[in-house]
């Protein structure tokens, strides 16, 4: 039964905890053949007051979100046809791939795939961030790979009509 200890400075919502504690499982389960409800997991938590980096006080920086709000923000905003707003999602240099090879500018997704109407998302966490498959209501194979780092959408590659 592995458990996993962390510590972590007061002020973490609670969703943003269950997060961490969620990952901090899956990141064993990804290494060790442990059963899901054999791990143990514990966040430790100290008040700022009780804790210095080099002799100075901390405060919690704010959480990341998650690769799938990003994702999700992403396609509504580009449903909404706000590419300013979908633009805040895409990290510096985001590409997208379809289907064939082709590079294609990633706020144009709406004019070759249609309806961005994602039945369900799978997440993955990586050594450099997360990996996101969103799946769409219609047509078979039609799944888009997002790489999310740092809130942001690094690369996408799309395996739908193209």
């Amino acid at each position: 039964m592995p458990v996993v200890q962390m510590t972590v400075i007061e002020g973490y919502d609670d969703a943003t905890k269950a997060r961490l504690l969620k990952g901090m499982t899956h990141v064993v389960l990804s290494v060790m053949a442990a059963k899901p409800d054999g791990v143990v997991t514990m966040l430790n938590e100290v008040k700022a007051s009780s804790y210095a980096r080099g002799g100075v006080s901390r405060v919690p920086g704010p959480p990341l979100p998650s690769g799938m709000e990003v994702v999700r923000e992403f396609s509504r905003a580009l449903s909404g046809a706000d590419r300013a707003r979908a633009a805040q999602y895409l990290g510096e240099g985001c590409t997208c791939t379809d289907g064939g090879g082709m590079e294609r500018n990633p706020l144009n997704m709406p004019e070759w795939l249609g309806e961005l109407d994602y039945a369900d998302f799978d997440e993955a966490l990586t050594e450099d961030g997360t990996v996101v498959y969103a799946r769409r209501q219609r047509g078979v194979g039609s799944v888009e790979r997002f790489h999310v780092r740092h809130g942001r959408i690094m690369d996408i590659q799309s395996w739908g009509r193209s």
